[in-house]
């Protein structure tokens, strides 16, 4: 009953509005806004279990969800939906975006690889087209302190290595940058949020690579795939050895390796995502 008079009230909320708006129209001649630009964004399916749900008055099939979402299980190898939710299994109706992969940090991977164009799919490509020693990114240079002190933000590092201009075409972070899936809701999950992981970030995902795998597996109808393990196994990340390289590391054995260079090497690219 609580949900139905939210949805009521908003309901009516939102048509005096609209009323109010189609007197300035009758006068200026202005295009009202449609739902979308009223921020009547999810559908019925993704607003399921939330506690406050608004109906658009003038297409009752989009709506804005707010409240609580009907499942948090924020544990490893957890599906992150496009609504936000996190949950340890598949949801009826719910699109999902992502597979979590550390739990304090609350950072989740995206379901595939990225192209050099930021959409999905397999292929490998450069970290950039040449290389300087990259304003405000840390050179981390000491692999036994690399996944514990040094250069571990991947979005603060993703968001350096972007304002930077000597380094040429910055692909691996262009490419995360550009990435957008169509499941995403919410503004946490847009293009523009995802980010290239921190070695800290690649290792953590290594560590615990058969669970998360276990979870992409489950997610194949949805378009995903399992982390590179044979092949073209290397994974780019965000932080820097020095001006010439930055570190990657192997999925099949969990390496790390600082010395390749950053025009002269192709690796792949998995964009994650804080949530």
């Amino acid at each position: 009953m609580k949900k139905s008079k939210n949805i009521i009230a908003g309901a009516m909320l939102s048509l005096g509005a609209a009323f109010s708006f189609s007197e300035v129209q009758a006068q200026t001649c202005v295009m009202p806004p449609s739902c979308e630009e009223l921020g009547y964004k999810q559908t019925e399916a993704d607003c399921k279990g939330l506690d406050v749900v608004l109906k658009c008055p003038t297409d009752m099939s989009k709506m804005a969800c707010l409240g609580s979402s009907v499942s948090q299980d924020v544990s490893l190898g957890s599906i992150l939906y496009g609504d936000g939710t996190v949950a340890s299994g598949l949801i009826a109706g719910k699109k999902p975006i992502g597979i979590v992969f550390d739990v304090i940090n609350r950072l989740a991977l995206a379901l595939t690889n990225v192209k050099q164009d930021g959409s999905a799919g397999s292929g490998t490509m450069y970290w950039s087209s040449s290389s300087c020693d990259t304003p405000n990114l840390e050179n981390c240079t000491d692999g036994s302190t690399i996944t514990i002190s040094c250069g571990l933000d991947g979005r603060a590092n993703t968001d350096a290595i972007l304002a930077s201009t000597c380094n040429g075409t910055t692909y691996a972070v262009n490419a995360v940058n550009a990435y957008q899936t169509s499941n995403c809701r919410a503004d946490f999950c847009q293009k523009g949020k995802w980010f290239l992981p921190s070695l800290r970030d690649l290792n953590t995902i290594y560590t615990f690579k058969s669970v998360i795998n276990n979870s992409l597996t489950l997610l194949t109808s949805q378009g995903a795939s399992n982390l590179q393990e044979n092949g073209d196994y290397y994974y780019w990340s965000s932080t820097e050895y020095n001006g010439g390289s930055a570190w990657l590391l192997d999925m099949g054995n969990g390496l790390k390796y600082g010395y390749l260079g950053k025009s002269s090497h192709g690796s792949n690219v998995r964009p994650v995502l804080a949530f």
